[in-house]
């Protein structure tokens, strides 16, 4: 059996823009991936809404992706494979981060993951960093994300680099853009695209 943690925020949790609720597991991305890749795998879900990199939220608990992350790989330790997807809420005005910035941040996420020996007997598992979704139109969100616009398509290339320099995997999924039904969060078709395209990149890694 093969243990794959999806970490990231509202688009991992499975936010549904259209009903302010949440997808039903086999809609979500690691629902999906889950499904595709079938048995033999065991997918963890690990996404909450307003979580970011390294930023405590000052009107909600725990949002805090640095601190979590810690006791959440060692709760489900031993993992084969641990796929990041932040950096949304990282581009929120109020954080005043920049690209660079945010891509450093995901670079210490990995760098806590390879100091816990949290793979199989003690090895360090494969790393998987995603791109937060390209935005789409904007309604509510506009002046909380008043800057993504212009953050958000220089952040793959920065990941991209950030994962071949700590040696872990990029799978640049920026043509998955969420919608213009609130331009943050994905649709049920993009969830469909993403886990399905993740469920092949993980196929062919471990089929090396």
């Amino acid at each position: 059996m093969k243990t794959v943690l999806c970490f990231g925020d509202s688009n991992t949790f499975g936010y549904d823009p259209s009903s302010g609720g949440r997808f039903p597991p086999k809609l979500r991305w690691p629902g999906i991936l889950k499904d595709v890749l079938g048995e033999g795998w065991s997918v963890v879900e690990e996404g909450l809404n307003h979580r970011t990199s390294g930023s405590d939220d000052p009107e909600r608990v725990g949002r805090n992706g640095r601190t979590y992350l810690q006791p959440c790989l060692e709760s489900h330790q031993p993992l084969d494979l641990v796929i990041v997807m932040l950096g949304s809420n990282d581009m929120k005005a109020q954080y005043g981060l920049s690209p660079e910035a945010i891509s450093q941040r995901i670079g210490d996420l990995i760098d806590l993951v390879r100091s816990l020996d949290c793979g199989p007997q003690g090895r360090d598992p494969e790393v998987l960093v995603l791109p937060p979704p390209l935005p789409g139109k904007l309604s509510e969100y506009a002046q909380m994300y008043r800057d993504i616009e212009e953050k958000a398509p220089v952040l793959p290339g920065l990941y991209r680099e950030l994962a071949s320099e700590k040696s872990a995997r990029f799978l640049d999924t920026s043509d998955v853009r969420c919608p213009d039904i609130d331009g943050i969060h994905l649709s049920e078709m993009e969830h469909q695209r993403l886990g399905r395209r993740v469920a092949e990149y993980v196929q062919g890694l471990f089929r090396a």
